[in-house]
């Protein structure tokens, strides 16, 4: 059996996707009850077919009084039988789209709630295929299917009851001929399985190629790397092709061979009929209504050889699924009792002991950082790209979790704090823009507890120096900002910028709330003379919380209490800007660097 990622044994699929569709067993047992009756109804079709025949054959023996009522009966029975299938599907179709909605709340609630380590490694057009394209598989695949399944066992179980009741000896040919169509079908779909699992796979591969390169199209361009593009895209692209053409080649041999196994049958029963009706055993219209059963007992085999193509493909999609959603949550190790509210003096106050961190466990970063900050400083973090800047920011928030030391936040241990009762004690901008699909305000007022105000959204705006490129959209604050919006970085940056000084403003006072302030790189893509204003509102903002602040331009943390110097992991120099600079270390050789190149 295989092990998930917890070490714990994976369920097998099949029953997994049977207690999704449990909740649902009262509209199941309707649709099984209608496919049913469908079943039923269609069996008694040849019944009749073949006793209007019999009162129209021999001289002189044609019963025309007998046909209205034969004929209202063909009637009902078609009518019932159509009116069957029909309501059987529209309560398949229930279940299956109530299914595919439940599979898709999970797997999200799954990526919203995984840790970022998981987001890091995964590409997001993979994570975005199993949400759609793999669901969509299994619901067309997989839980459509089950009912046409059902469907397709009832009426050959049906037909081979009907006919053993007409004539055993008929029936004969059909029940030594079964197992011959039953195992090609089987042998066909076990070797189809292997090929439907790499074409689900190579599809998301694909799809987190082109997120890839859509999101980059002007980095492609730029350094001239279409044709590389282009061949990456294609070898995947062969990929697909190969496993694609395979699986639907062993998908296309399952309806002819059972084909011609099911003629064989045809042709047996036909002359089997033909030879017990010359010895008086059978009717005309019993030969007639024996073909029509061989007919329709072929009819289910075709159906399901198809479906064992879709199941296939549906089981490789929904193994891929079930791996998503088995991905263990963030705060599964977090504390579930509520703790005692912080100590009012230590309120700001964070500490780190001791910390080592590494992405991977053959590559260290991070060793042995110590570090001491009281409540209301502001913390420079600077150094060479690659250092560990942005890594502590990512260890203070418990994105990542360290491998070794301790974290303290407001005097207590930060893993002794649910992670997200110690995220709502930061306020955070970070270098890495991020705008949901929605107008300006309510991007702003995304990071807000409760209702906001217009008021609230315009004056976080101001603030933010974001309000006169605002003013000039078509629609102002109510302009849309989807995927194909022309701003710039620069304009980006401002709106997550007022986003966290309404969020702060809204929280200010609120107990340990926002009590520390994170700017990652929070003015990289905007203009010099729109940074100098805004840091004033920075200053503001910093005021009364203990502040971290990572930044390449050194200007920007002149006046910041402590400024951390990192490199390779590690904190070389640590003091005010003029302590550092009289130590004419490292920090002042990358201000003389700074102050030479401006």
């Amino acid at each position: 059996m295989k092990s998930n990622k917890n070490g714990k044994a994976a369920r097998p699929t099949l029953p997994r996707l049977i207690e999704y569709i449990k909740p649902h067993s009262g509209w199941l047992a309707l649709s099984m009850v209608c496919a049913a009756a469908s079943v039923i109804f269609t069996l008694f079709i040849p019944v009749l077919t073949g006793d209007i025949i019999d009162l129209c054959i021999g001289e002189g023996k044609v019963e025309l009084s007998a046909f209205p009522p034969m004929l209202i009966k063909l009637g009902v029975c078609v009518l019932a039988a159509v009116s069957a299938g029909l309501l059987s599907s529209y309560f398949n179709n229930r279940i299956t789209f109530r299914c595919a909605r439940e599979l898709r709340l999970k797997a999200f609630a799954r990526i919203t709630g995984a840790p970022l380590s998981l987001l890091d490694s995964a590409p997001s057009g993979e994570l975005i295929n199993r949400v759609t394209g793999d669901i969509d598989y299994v619901s067309d695949g997989l839980l459509h299917a089950f009912t046409q399944l059902f469907t397709g066992v009832a009426a050959i179980c049906g037909t081979l009851v009907f006919m053993l009741r007409a004539s055993a000896r008929a029936s004969l040919p059909v029940i030594l001929l079964t197992p011959l169509s039953i195992a090609v079908a089987a042998v066909i779909a076990r070797g189809s399985y292997k090929y439907f699992s790499r074409q689900t796979a190579t599809q998301a591969d694909m799809a987190g190629y082109l997120d890839e390169y859509v999101g980059r199209a002007g980095l492609v361009k730029a350094f001239g790397r279409e044709k590389a593009a282009c061949d990456g895209f294609d070898k995947i692209n062969s990929e697909l092709y190969e496993c694609g053409y395979m699986a639907q080649v062993y998908s296309a041999l399952v309806n002819p061979s059972t084909r011609l196994v099911n003629n064989f049958v045809f042709a047996a029963v036909g002359v089997t009929g033909a030879l017990i009706a010359c010895r008086g055993g059978l009717t005309v219209g019993q030969i007639t209504m024996f073909l029509a059963y061989a007919s329709q007992y072929a009819k289910p085999f075709n159906e399901i050889s198809g479906i064992a193509a879709q199941l296939t493909a549906a089981l490789a999609s929904a193994d891929r699924v079930f791996k998503l959603i088995d991905t263990p949550f963030e705060d599964a190790d977090d504390p579930k009792e509520p703790l005692e509210a912080a100590v009012a003096e230590k309120i700001g106050e964070v500490s780190l002991e001791n910390v080592s961190f590494s992405y991977s466990p053959d590559k260290k970063l991070i060793e042995e950082l110590n570090l001491q900050a009281k409540p209301g400083q502001r913390i420079a973090i600077v150094g060479p790209t690659g250092c560990g800047k942005t890594t502590i920011i990512n260890l203070l928030m418990r994105f990542y979790d360290i491998r070794g030391g301790k974290i303290y936040a407001d005097g207590r241990d930060a893993y002794s704090i649910h992670r997200g009762e110690l995220r709502q004690r930061y306020a955070m901008v970070l270098q890495d823009t991020w705008l949901m699909r929605g107008t300006v305000a309510e991007n702003i007022a995304y990071g807000a507890k409760g209702e906001v105000s217009r008021a609230e959204i315009e004056q976080a705006a101001e603030r933010a120096m974001a309000s006169p490129f605002i003013r000039q959209l078509k629609n102002g604050y109510d302009t849309v900002i989807d995927d194909g919006d022309t701003l710039s970085g620069g304009q980006k940056q401002l709106i997550c910028i007022a986003r966290v000084m309404l969020a702060a403003a809204r929280n200010h006072g609120n107990g340990t709330a926002e009590s520390m302030l994170i700017l990652d790189e929070a003015t990289s893509n905007i203009d010099t003379r729109t940074e100098l204003l805004v840091q004033q509102a920075f200053s503001d903002l910093m005021r009364g919380r203990t502040s971290f602040v990572v930044a390449h331009r050194l200007s920007t943390i002149k006046s910041s209490d402590i400024i951390l110097v990192m490199d390779s992991g590690k904190v070389v120099e640590q003091g005010s800007h003029e302590q550092l600079l009289a130590k004419n270390g490292f920090y002042a050789a990358l201000w003389k660097a700074m102050t030479e190149n401006s």
